[in-house]
């Protein structure tokens, strides 16, 4: 019995030590990578030449004199939770690149904040990751090179995905999933409209690439050309238990977790001392080399680690970081470039090519999707989307997708719209054929109805489609020339009583026919009579 009772005692220890080893999912989705071939791993790819002389410490987020070229952090678990690491990491690797490109080439350095919201919504559609189930960056760099990412004043990080529209029965990312803009209709702040932005300030990548594996070649990568983004085990120690980590904040992974689940940039590298002091007969000293750490950019707020950075253990594959699964990514901001050149100017509709300048803009339009973009402010009010927002107490997560369902349901308005403004236009159209064929028939009349009968009217030259419209709208104009003639004249005579007042009528026709029917009935010199 005794026995028995330290079996499951040793049992139940063993479950827990194998729970609390156990990796927490943060959204990293490695098995896609096998959806690629290794040539895809890599674009333009030129490996850094390598140097001797690199240092003990290098922080791309201080590198002397109050410098830094890192941009602010993120938070990937609000308004809701979302497995969406691998698009954080990436996108705080890129503009933090983006940015030390800008500062060294002496361009303004606005620091720009990538739109997590709009891969969110859109890379799915292209099978590039899965939204907030997961992805790889290189999910992230397909998408960029091919599409181009707008910043985050485009859409703000809502933590939902493609879903919210592909829910809806779209197979393409509509526009309003890429850029919008929204403004009120009035004095009622909680009354706007929303629209698609025309073109935003996007950004792409020249090259991307994965790096091999060990210490080396990431310290070579990230002194040379920039951070980083790794890809790590998430046990539950290190998610919830890292303030307890000892000797100045660096962790030292003890789980044995190999199961890589979470993207993290990394910006530098560095020492702790291990504050071991000894005396000399002629002096004393302390030792330099201490705990080597990697400095790690996370995406779980500042509140959590050290403002949202972390050190782990470095030279000894801690979390598995060095097992060759870090990647990098060059920008390019040359629309960016073309606004402050002049090329391009902005609006509440979007960029737009300024006068005497032409930019190439490679989005191309999708063909079945309903389009409510803005083409310039004039017909604003007809293209806008109507979405109205209230309040809501809503604890289930669901609040969160308030908007973007909101605009769903306009779009799909705008494209019954659309529909019933077709038809109509087709009815116009069989109408206008109607109208055009119903006025050569009724010029025949006027001939026929004059004194004398006959083809009097003769040759007519005319444009059909104006000549149709006008004898078709104007039977009450043509009712004053119905009244200068009598019917039976054409065909039976004229009765002898009204012989005179006839022949009187006659004269006047004669004269003056072809300018009633071309004043009343078309309003100048398009009907002439030969």
């Amino acid at each position: 019995m005794m026995r028995q009772a330290l079996l499951a005692v040793a049992c139940v220890a063993l479950l827990a030590a194998h729970t609390s080893a156990k990796g927490v999912n943060m959204g990293k989705r490695p098995h896609r990578l096998n959806l690629y071939q290794q040539s895809e791993w890599f674009f333009n790819h030129q490996p850094v030449t390598p140097v001797n002389s690199v240092p003990q410490q290098f922080n791309w987020c201080d590198l002397g004199n109050g410098t830094s070229y890192c941009t602010a952090s993120w938070n990937q678990h609000e308004p809701r939770y979302c497995g969406s690491c691998w698009v954080h990491g990436t996108l705080s690797m890129v503009q933090d690149r983006l940015k030390g490109m800008k500062m060294r080439a002496g361009d303004l350095a606005y620091d720009v904040m990538l739109g997590r919201q709009t891969l969110l919504n859109c890379a799915a559609f292209l099978g590039y990751g899965e939204g907030c189930n997961g992805g790889e960056p290189l999910d992230v760099f397909k998408y960029m090179a091919e599409e181009g990412l707008p910043d985050e004043s485009c859409m703000h990080y809502q933590a939902t995905d493609h879903m919210v529209f592909k829910k809806k029965g779209h197979k393409h990312c509509p526009k309003i999933g890429k850029c919008m803009n929204c403004m009120p209709t009035g004095d009622d702040v909680d009354d706007f409209k929303c629209w698609p932005v025309k073109q935003a300030v996007t950004y792409k990548l020249t090259s991307y690439g994965k790096l091999d594996a060990g210490e080396e070649p990431m310290k070579q990568e990230i002194l040379a050309r920039g951070p980083i983004v790794c890809g790590i085990a998430c046990p539950e120690e290190f998610v919830y238990k890292y303030h307890s980590a000892k000797r100045g904040g660096v962790y030292i992974d003890k789980s044995g977790d190999t199961e890589l689940d979470h993207d993290v940039e990394v910006v530098g590298w560095g020492a702790e001392a291990d504050g071991l002091k000894y005396w000399l007969v002629v002096g004393w000293g302390e030792e330099a080399d201490g705990l080597k750490y990697w400095l790690v950019r996370n995406s779980w707020g500042s509140y959590w680690g050290s403002l949202g950075f972390f050190k782990l253990q470095r030279g000894v594959n801690a979390l598995q970081i060095e097992s060759g699964d870090c990647w990098y990514a060059n920008p390019e901001y040359s629309v960016e470039t073309a606004v402050m050149d002049g090329e391009l100017e902005g609006s509440m509709y979007g960029l737009e090519e300024t006068k005497g300048h032409h930019h190439d803009d490679d989005d191309e339009d999708d063909d079945d999707e309903p389009t409510a973009v803005i083409q310039s402010q004039d017909d604003a009010a007809e293209s806008a989307v109507v979405i109205t927002v209230t309040d809501s107490d809503n604890n289930d997560g669901e609040a969160q997708g308030q908007l973007a369902a909101a605009l769903e349901a306009e779009l799909a308005a705008m494209h019954v719209a659309e529909r019933a403004e077709a038809a109509a236009a087709a009815a116009a159209a069989a109408a206008a054929a109607s109208a055009e064929q119903q006025g050569g028939v009724l010029i025949q009349e006027i001939g026929q109805l004059l004194p004398g009968g006959g083809p009097v009217v003769g040759w007519v030259r005319f444009v059909p489609m104006q000549l149709g419209h006008a004898c078709a709208g104007m039977r009450q104009a043509l009712e004053q020339v119905w009244g200068l003639v009598t019917p039976g004249a054409a065909a039976d005579g004229v009765q002898q009583a009204a012989a005179e007042q006839q022949q009187q009528q006659q004269q006047r026709v004669r004269r003056s026919w072809g300018s009633v029917v071309s004043k009343r009935m078309f309003g100048g010199p398009q009907v002439a009579v030969q």
